[in-house]
């Protein structure tokens, strides 16, 4: 994955959002999660980031953290840690969150906005930015409204990304392409970098808009690293085939978000990296047939697990 993360200073390329095994009584499998990040990092990836896709928030706060710890832990300086946090109805409560992810690891946070703080887009966005001036750690602000009730508009997101202490913006609502593209064209020289996520499933048109990095499933972001590259230096050409390749197995995963997290975890398992592809029951319904489902695509379209 050389080439596909960005400097200390600036995020960038194909950045993994690690899958969370689970052993049979449902704790976290920490042997499995350490496989999971030497495979990452030895592949090139310099940044490893915790979020939905990590089933953080079926987690209870302890194993949350342990998660956090153990991952930076067997990172061991190799690679950064994008943390996870969800902003509380008060800025300080905020704070001493994201002070705790950065003593667990994180040398940044991905942060959830809340309708608690505020009723509008601006009200949201003029608290993330006080927030960001004063964290223990830069922020990467998620833009996910079907996730966190929250829809930033597309000028309130291009001032965050010119706050001090903003390190990047996930934007990832349905059709997110479309707001890359406005919010891109608002952008001042040298504001924080725009971040694709939803899986890569529009991965090419999500570059074209303006992203310089995604955050999908670490299942499938290995995968991932040719059809960056080349959507990054504009061969399209390049870039269908290699969607071609891999967009029936993301399909799978815009089946709802619990498939998504199965499928990741399926696709480890396929790599030896995990036993099995459980998922926490807080999450949804698992799926005994995606894993056949997944084998019967791989075979048709060519596709390397």
């Amino acid at each position: 994955m050389s080439g596909t993360t960005g400097t200390a200073d600036r995020l960038a390329g194909v950045i993994p959002v690690l899958a969370t095994a689970f052993r049979p009584d449902s704790a976290v499998d920490f042997d499995a999660v350490e496989r999971e990040v030497d495979e990452l990092v030895e592949a090139g990836a310099g940044w490893l980031a915790l979020g939905y896709g990590s089933e953080i928030h079926c987690l209870a706060d302890e194993d949350a953290a342990g998660l956090s710890r153990h991952v930076a832990t067997a990172a061991g300086g190799r690679a950064r840690l994008l943390g996870n946090v969800e902003a509380a109805s008060e800025p300080g409560q905020t704070l001493v969150s994201i002070e705790k992810a950065a003593g667990l690891g994180a040398t940044a946070v991905m942060l959830r906005p809340s309708p608690a703080q505020g009723g509008t887009s601006r009200a949201v966005g003029d608290a993330l930015a006080g927030i960001a001036s004063a964290a223990a750690v830069p922020i990467v602000v998620q833009d996910a409204p079907q996730h966190t009730g929250v829809d930033l508009d597309v000028s309130d997101l291009a001032e965050l990304a010119a706050a001090p202490g903003v390190a990047g913006l996930k934007i990832e609502p349905p059709d997110a392409a479309a707001k890359i593209a406005l919010v891109k064209c608002r952008l001042l020289p040298g504001a924080a970098p725009l971040v694709a996520g939803r899986g890569a499933v529009d991965l090419i048109r999500e570059v074209a808009a303006g992203a310089e990095a995604t955050m999908p499933g670490a299942g499938l972001a290995l995968s991932l690293v040719s059809l960056f590259r080349a959507a990054e230096r504009g061969d399209r050409a390049g870039a269908v085939r290699s969607w071609a390749r891999l967009a029936p197995l993301m399909l799978l995963g815009e089946r709802n978000f619990a498939t998504f997290v199965q499928l990741q975890k399926t696709l480890l398992a396929r790599r030896g990296v995990f036993a099995d592809d459980r998922i926490s029951p807080q999450l949804g319904r698992y799926d005994p047939g995606l894993a056949a489902e997944v084998d019967d695509l791989a075979a048709a379209t060519g596709a390397t697990l």
